[in-house]
């Protein structure tokens, strides 16, 4: 059985990436004290940058990137190439109906 390779769509497997690693930065998934509720962590990323505390902020960016970003990268090429493989499919099944009907020859014993 041969199996056929997909080529992988890096601009595709960029924007899923991208959209799965910025919707957590808008969910409400930190605590960051206002009226004891849980924030976005985009809010704390605008606190830290108004503080000028470079040190938070970095600590800040380099765990966003480990718990979301890393994640994202590997779901996103999941993601990726499932539609590749769907669009393969699909147009294999167009190429096969295109095609003319081969004509077979029966044997006669």
């Amino acid at each position: 059985m041969a199996f056929k390779k997909f080529k992988t769509e890096k601009r595709l497997w960029f924007w899923i990436s991208s959209v799965l690693f910025a919707i957590p930065m808008f969910l409400p998934i930190v605590n960051i004290g206002i009226k004891g509720g849980a924030g976005a962590p985009a809010l704390l990323l605008l606190d830290v940058i108004d503080d000028s505390n470079m040190d938070e902020f970095l600590s800040f960016i380099g765990i966003y990137t480990l718990l979301f970003g890393v994640p994202a990268i590997g779901i996103g090429w999941v993601i990726q190439s499932m539609i590749v493989r769907a669009k393969g499919r699909r147009e294999n099944k167009v190429s096969d109906t295109r095609m003319p009907p081969t004509t077979q020859t029966r044997q006669i014993h």
